[in-house]
Parts: structure tokens; C-alpha cells; sequence
């Protein structure tokens, strides 16, 4: 259902929506082709959001994983949310339901 998620190549980056930058305006995604991985870098409070829309059954059950780490952090956080809205700029989502938390 995710499309891209293993970030091989260019291809699976330009299946994921990256429109939101941080208050600074740098570029803070990494792809790592080799390594097939995503590192985003920020300090303070800067943020970013990666969304994926698609399409789901009404009453089927799904499963969202990711393999995250973190090094150093503060005042970071890593989320998966499930919504029916597409996040907008300067403003938290919340969706309807966290599914990972870290």
C-alpha cells in the first residue's frame, strides 16, 4: 500500500510528499541510496513532514512499521499518524490515530 518506503532509489523518494520545511528553510532529508534510508537532521525545534496519501477499505485492518532511530536528540520527535486530512504548513497534525511514537 506505502509506496517507496524502502527509499532505493529516486523513484521511491518521488513517491512521498516533502512540503513542509522547517522555520530555517534548509534542506534537512538525507537519501542514502546505498544504505536505502532517510536521515533527517534538525536541532531546536525545527520540523518536517513526509505523507504518503492512499487509499484504504472502510473495516480492513492495516499495519504501519518503520525502522527509526535517533542519535543525540532533543526536542525531536518521530511520528506515524492516520488521517483523512492532508497536513498544512505551521500547524501540528494530530489525525485520527497515533500508530507510532518515538
Amino acid at each position: 500500500m506505502i509506496q517507496g518506503g524502502k527509499f532505493a532509489d529516486a523513484a521511491d523518494v518521488a513517491k512521498w510528499s516533502l512540503t513542509f520545511p522547517n522555520p530555517s528553510n534548509t534542506a534537512l532529508w538525507v537519501w542514502d541510496f546505498t544504505n536505502s534510508k532517510a536521515t533527517f537532521t534538525a536541532k531546536g525545534w525545527d520540523r518536517n513532514v513526509m505523507y504518503q496519501e492512499v487509499q484504504v477499505v472502510q473495516g480492513r485492518k492495516y499495519k504501519a512499521d518503520a525502522v527509526v532511530s535517533s542519535k543525540g536528540v532533543s526536542d525531536s520527535w518521530f511520528e506515524i499518524y492516520v488521517g483523512y486530512t492532508k497536513p498544512t504548513a505551521n500547524n501540528d497534525y494530530t489525525g485520527m490515530e497515533t500508530i507510532q511514537r518515538g
